[in-house]
């Protein structure tokens, strides 16, 4: 795996962002958003410096903050997004990801995340794709 520069890290980033938002459809039917209601992209990041890099290309940011979390609503890279930083766990991802489910409308999600280090030969700035996944709930 190639390490990668902040620059070209977020370049993949937005790159991944446009595939993915074409391949995978939340098929979960929402009969109200209680926030706003403009069809949006999801973005759910578990690091602050992963969503500051969305968060700087924002174009006409607007913030919105619901039980203690600020969901930002604007423009990425000619997309509608909404991008909230939910913390590390699946716990905090999944709390997070339902406020945003209930409060704006999501066409297309996608979650962020370190990867928990679990493979010492990925590094910071590494795109990953997961293809399996699973989360130590015997703590």
């Amino acid at each position: 795996m190639t390490r990668l520069t902040l620059k070209r890290a977020s370049a993949y980033v937005a790159t991944l962002l446009m595939v993915l938002a074409g391949t995978t459809r939340i098929e979960a039917a929402q009969a109200k958003c209680l926030s706003e209601c403009t069809p949006r992209l999801g973005i759910v990041s578990a690091f602050g410096a992963e969503a500051d890099i969305l968060l700087a290309q924002t174009h006409a940011p607007k913030q919105w903050n619901i039980n203690g979390k600020q969901f930002t609503t604007g423009e990425l890279r000619g997309n509608k997004v909404v991008i909230v930083l939910s913390g590390v766990s699946i716990v905090n991802a999944a709390m997070t990801t339902q406020l945003m489910l209930d409060h704006f409308r999501i066409g297309h999600l996608l979650l962020s995340g370190i990867a928990g280090g679990v493979n010492p030969a990925n590094h910071v700035g590494d795109v990953v794709v997961w293809e399996n996944s699973a989360e130590d709930v015997a703590r």
